[in-house]
């Protein structure tokens, strides 16, 4: 009987698993899967960041959102994502010229619901890695995302700053990824706060 329960219970799983299609996405072939979705197809990599000077002030403070929105306006910003699969915020399959990856904002007055010990205003940016090559293997999460990002407001000057993140999986859920350091032109940190879901960091430019 335990072995006819297990050999039902493989063909379930066989035909899940099976029964997929394909996307193209940045030029690469991507499973998607159509059927009963058992599996999770992409570690998060969501990243909550604030930003201050020397002083405590929140470099942040006076970015305007669009009113019943929570993300920041893209003419306020570049952003260019390397090491992993980008998806936009929210998710989406669609990434271009119109579509830009964009960023999410966060009040500070909201800043305890993300799971910030601090109330300054949080920039959100959610990203995935793949779970799965294209052979159907399970593979770990990307260790190394690096953000190229040119914001005025808050740099204070129009050049490119790489800020360089280091993921590994989370120590309660596997299934998704957490990151356990920061570096910002050349400056490094570690003091970085870990929810559910959420990696939470303030970084204190020069």
């Amino acid at each position: 009987m335990k072995t006819l329960k297990f050999a039902i219970l493989s063909m379930f799983i066989a035909t899940t698993l099976c029964n997929c299609s394909k996307a193209k996405v940045s030029n690469e072939e991507v499973p998607l899967y159509d059927g009963p979705i058992t599996v999770i197809l992409f570690y998060p990599h969501y990243l909550c960041l604030s930003f201050c000077d020397a002083s405590g002030n929140d470099l942040t403070e006076g970015i305007c959102c669009e009113e019943g929105k929570t993300s920041v306006s893209p003419d306020l910003y570049a952003l260019d994502i390397y090491g992993i699969y980008k998806s936009v915020y929210p998710a989406s399959w669609a990434l271009d010229e119109s579509n830009p990856v964009m960023i999410g904002f966060t009040e500070g007055k909201y800043a305890s619901e993300l799971g910030a010990i601090n109330s300054y205003n949080y920039l959100r940016f959610n990203t995935q890695s793949r779970k799965w090559n294209n052979e159907g293997d399970s593979i770990p999460c990307v260790e190394k995302i690096t953000l190229k990002l040119t914001f005025p407001h808050i740099f204070g000057n129009d050049l490119e700053h790489d800020i360089v993140t280091w993921w590994e999986p989370h120590i309660k859920n596997t299934n998704i990824a957490s990151c356990y350091r920061i570096e910002i032109d050349g400056k490094e940190f570690t003091e970085i706060t870990h929810t559910n879901l959420y990696s939470i960091a303030t970084l204190v430019l020069d």
